[in-house]
């Protein structure tokens, strides 16, 4: 007697021998991957619509700094004729507090193109990055020290020091201030900037100029142009 059959599993060979039908999972594989590429359309789509809104709120920033009128004080000329250090700290802790919120934004933008480029391209874009911020923390800290030794210099000024006194202080404290930001960035950076320099350079995104900056940098105000060109870099990379 004839006995009933049932298919076989996808994991079993059929009775008579033949192969089993991979064509449901051929059919659930290509699903897949056509769900993966709207996925992934939907996601570059998102992040161009963040990238946009980013540049849009920096230009709106600029404009707004550009746009922002004098100040004016009331302050009768006989009693004073400039404005008074509290007003000046007031005034630099507002355009630091600006320039710091440009900056964020600015790096949103660049996270934000970094991630729609190939896994590769966006390592290297966050290295340029990376280095950047910290040459830049490294050059705030310079300017720091300049303007607490300016304030110091004031203050013994207006204390009567003699100017022979001061401008020997000055001289002094101010090589000090140059030694110790040439010495952290020579113990801190060429390393780094070396190896990103011997993996950019075949490519012609970074030339010997750069690799002199780079590696013989003296005068602490180069901190900013090596960060700089670094962002450029970044900012330039495909």
């Amino acid at each position: 007697m004839a006995q009933l059959g049932y298919p076989a599993s996808s994991g079993e060979v059929a009775g008579d021998g033949s192969a089993p039908n991979t064509g449901n999972r051929g059919l659930a594989q290509e699903t897949d991957a056509a769900a993966a590429q709207t996925d992934t359309a939907q996601d570059a789509a998102q992040l161009k619509t963040e990238l946009d809104e980013a540049k849009q709120e920096i230009e709106k920033l600029r404009i707004e700094l550009n746009n922002r009128p004098p100040r004016h004080f009331t302050t009768p000329v006989t009693t004073v004729d400039t404005i008074t250090s509290d007003k000046a700290k007031e005034i630099e802790a507002e355009k630091q507090r600006r320039n710091a919120e440009i900056e964020e934004l600015k790096v949103e933008n660049e996270r934000l193109c970094t991630d729609a480029t190939s896994p590769e391209v966006a390592k290297q874009k966050r290295l340029c990055f990376h280095l950047a911020d910290d040459l830049r923390s490294l050059y705030r800290e310079f300017q720091d020290g300049e303007r607490t030794l300016i304030a110091h210099l004031q203050e013994q000024e207006d204390a009567n020091i003699p100017e022979g006194e001061r401008e020997e202080e000055r001289h002094t404290k101010q090589l000090d201030l140059e030694n110790k930001m040439r010495n952290k960035y020579h113990s801190g950076f060429p390393d780094r900037l070396e190896k990103l320099y011997e993996e950019q350079e075949p490519g012609g995104w970074l030339g010997p100029n750069d690799e002199t900056l780079f590696m013989n940098l003296t005068d602490p105000n180069d901190i900013r142009k090596v960060a700089d060109r670094l962002e450029e870099v970044g900012r330039n990379l495909l």
